[in-house]
């Protein structure tokens, strides 16, 4: 029997026309798809279709973001264990210059998804910054 799980983290502060460097791995026997997007587009997708437990590089994009309402990383897993869910720690780090003033932010999301508590079984990160 396949057990599965869903959670939803927004982005916030994100402008429109700012560059979004995405880049998503994973280390479970879990699967899952990992989706970027807001209301009106989808900016990355990254999919874990293994069942080995170990490190995996599943991708990264570059797009520039729309503009468009509700941005958010939508996070769905499979696992043959009932125990399954989803815990998140969601952190963010701003990018300042030498000037003081922010050029940008950095988003990390590690993704727990049974009991060992290790918050590697999927981990995004975004790095957001500002076009010239």
């Amino acid at each position: 029997m396949i057990f599965k799980a869903s959670s939803i983290c927004t982005l916030q502060n994100i402008k429109s026309g700012q560059i979004m460097t995405i880049s998503a791995t994973a280390n479970c026997q879990s699967t899952g798809t990992i989706v970027i997007r807001d209301d009106s587009k989808v900016y990355a997708t990254f999919k874990k279709t293994s069942k080995v437990v170990k490190y995996e590089y599943l991708g990264n994009a570059s797009e520039i973001y729309a503009g468009g309402k509700d941005l958010r990383v939508e996070i769905d897993i499979e696992h043959t264990s009932s125990e399954i869910s989803i815990k998140k720690i969601v952190d963010s780090t701003n990018l300042v210059n030498s000037r003081g003033n922010i050029v940008g932010t950095i988003y990390a999301i590690a993704i727990e998804d049974l009991k060992d508590d290790d918050y590697t079984d999927f981990v995004v990160t975004i790095a957001v910054t500002n076009q010239k």
